[in-house]
């Protein structure tokens, strides 16, 4: 988890008293009528510095705009570094790093030529925290580094706690907890002695967290319940909310997971108070996780669509592009400082030394001549190492935005594999039977599904359009549809099922003439009369009889838009001691192998389970999977596989 937390706060929440509002106007109505005049910005800026505790958030972020402004135009420095940095702030803690990184660096340029190491050091935190949110370790290093380094020669125990706390943090994005534990150790007594109890208990929090990432759950407890009872003192949402957030990590790890889902959404309303985009989606995620651990499947996808909507909210390639035109537009003004200082002292020496101008004149247009030269082989450095970075930068987003992908269908494939049958309610019906299922993807268009109705056992195999992830949505729908026919509608018979659900699909989703559906077989088993009713859409139901290959009838047309629209046939099986059944689509028949790449083809499929119908159920399997294994060699799986036997 990141803590981008540890912001010096430079707004106030306290309602303004009507002097307050007569003078502050005043002083508004003086800049604006002066706009050159500085002295009525400096005012205005000690006044609101005065006067913070009356001063409403919204209030100061008006004003500092205003404080902008006039002070761009006129070129004073110590009132856009003041409102540079107070926008920063603003925008930092709404999450929109790109423009409080815009405010920032101003802050940072004002700041460094007024000498103002407190302002520098806040600014420095405020960057670092930046950093974190966007997860650039780098960053983080270099700038609560610097912060921590004013804070320590400049004797200001403040900002020595932000930049150790920020270290602190860096080191538990990099997994180095023991060092980590040792920065927020050094922050935590800092912050103490300051009577700065925000920065005690975030960082009370931040160490709980490394002893938990470090396996000590008993260390972990003891420093997130001390963060716990001084939550009183620090009257902080945010430090609330990481205490809460970490204490529901605990739990969960601890398998207490209503315990968990409690302090997880209490973290969760506060950041919604707060609209914390990057926070709202952390949580969100961790609620997701935590509500599958329980079994709590719906609520647990309801999580990680809130989670999914609130990150993509948070951060994306447009926002990391325009932070590194921020960036060079920053370093670029400050190369064209540095040029326009060395002209002045080119200048100034000319004037002194007026009698050697011949030999003046000579060396600086040499130094003219090296300096285009040299800025010349700089800026081919600076585009190589610009191009190599946005390379760099890309790659990263790319693969990230590909983990992120490959996750949601994993987590995908869990909530699929929940509703196939499980094996214990097979084997409570079939004693004898095996599942062979192998996805081409991650996640599967094929399918089996099996219920119980009116003491009959219900048992589908179905290929639904596609396959992936569109074949995985198709396989979802239908099994809805099989459920609601049977356990809603009380249809009983599999012909009028399948015809059930071919309306349902119809209606939902055939709207502009694409044949989306599945073909299929659905058998109804009744015990009691040892005999099996079922309905085949374009597949072959195969029983082996005796050795002998018996090929039952199907309706040669799928569930869903197809040439023919008829009722499918209600077909009857009588069943004899012994009978092998088996259920199967096209994707192992299909698949492509041997010596001359050819498909397997239905026929050898059928050759391969006469052979086998007589050994056991889990030989049946294994060999049918090794078959199909050494058939495809290194070509690749063209379709999900799935077939399904049972002894009758």
């Amino acid at each position: 988890m990141k803590y981008p937390g540890l912001l010096l706060l430079l707004f106030f929440c306290m309602s303004l008293r009507s002097q307050d509002y007569k003078k502050i106007n005043e002083l508004k109505q003086a800049i604006l009528s002066l706009p050159n005049d500085t002295s009525g910005i400096s005012k205005l800026i000690d006044y609101i510095s005065d006067k913070q505790n009356h001063v409403a958030k919204d209030s100061v972020i008006n004003y500092c705009v205003l404080i902008y402004n006039a002070s761009s135009r006129s070129k004073f420095e110590r009132g856009t570094g003041y409102a540079s940095l107070n926008l920063g702030t603003h925008y930092n803690a709404l999450g929109n790093y790109n423009k409080a990184l815009t405010y920032l660096f101003g802050a940072e340029k004002a700041f460094k030529h007024l000498k103002s190491h407190k302002s520098l050091a806040t600014v420095y935190n405020v960057i670092g925290n930046a950093y974190i949110g966007l997860n650039n370790v780098a960053g983080q290093k270099s700038y609560f580094s610097k912060c921590y380094a004013i804070g320590l020669q400049e004797k200001l125990p403040t900002f020595q706690a932000f930049g150790a706390g920020g270290l602190a943090n860096y080191f538990i994005a990099t997994k180095n907890f023991r060092e980590s534990i040792k920065w927020n150790t050094i922050a935590g007594k800092l912050f103490l002695n300051e009577k700065r109890y925000v920065g005690y208990v975030i960082t009370l929090t931040n160490i709980a967290t490394s002893y938990h990432k470090l396996g000590d759950l008993l260390k972990a407890e003891e420093f997130v319940s001390l963060a716990e009872k001084n939550l009183p003192l620090a009257k902080f949402k945010y430090a609330s909310f990481v205490c809460y957030k970490e204490k529901g990590d605990i739990s969960t790890t601890k398998s207490e997971f209503s315990a968990a889902i409690n302090y997880y959404t209490l973290a969760l309303n506060l950041m919604l108070e707060d609209k914390a985009n990057h926070n709202i989606s952390e949580v969100y995620k961790s609620l997701s996780d935590v509500a599958y651990k329980a079994k709590l499947y719906k609520e647990s996808a309801d999580y990680l669509r809130s989670h999914l909507q609130y990150k993509d909210s948070v951060f994306n390639e447009t926002s990391n592009r325009q932070i590194l035109d921020v960036q060079e537009k920053y370093e670029t003004e400050k190369k064209n400082s540095e040029i326009q200082l060395l002209n002045r002292q080119n200048d100034l020496n000319t004037s002194e030394l007026g009698r050697k101008k011949v030999l003046i004149y000579s060396v600086v247009a040499v130094i003219i001549l090296l300096l285009v030269l040299f800025i010349f082989v700089i800026k081919s450095i600076i585009r190589k190492n610009k191009t190599n970075t946005l390379l760099e930068n890309q790659k990263i987003i790319i693969e990230e935005k590909q983990k992120e992908i490959v996750d949601s269908i994993h987590y995908a494939k869990r909530i699929q594999s929940a509703l196939l049958a499980n094996k214990e309610f097979m084997d409570a019906h079939v004693s004898q039977n095996f599942v062979l299922f192998e996805p081409k993807d991650i996640v599967s268009g094929d399918f089996y599904w099996a219920t119980e109705y009116n003491d009959k056992f219900y048992l589908a195999v179905c290929d639904s359009t596609g396959h992936g992830v569109p074949g995985a949505f198709m396989s979802l729908l239908i099994m809805g549809f099989l459920n609601e026919a049977i356990k809603e509608k009380k249809i009983d018979k599999p012909n009028n099922i399948f015809n059930y659900v071919r309306d349902r699909l119809e209606a939902s989703i055939s709207k502009e003439g694409q044949k989306d559906g599945m073909d299929g077989i659905l058998i109804c088993y009744d015990k009691s009369t040892s005999s099996i009713e079922y309905a085949a859409a374009n597949n072959t139901p195969i029983l082996v009889r005796n050795n002998a290959i018996v090929e039952l009838h199907k309706d040669r047309m799928p569930v869903g838009e197809g040439e023919r629209k008829q009722d499918f046939t209600l077909f009857t099986i009588d069943i004899s001691p012994g009978d092998m059944l088996y259920l199967y689509t096209d994707g192992y028949a299909d698949q492509f192998g041997g010596a001359k790449g050819k498909k397997f083809k239905y026929k050898q499929l059928n050759d391969l389970l006469i052979t086998i119908n007589n050994k056991s159920s889990a030989e049946q399997s294994i060999i049918l999977q090794d078959t199909l294994k050494n058939w495809q060699g290194n070509l690749e799986q063209v379709d999900d596989v799935c077939i399904i036997g049972i002894k009758l």
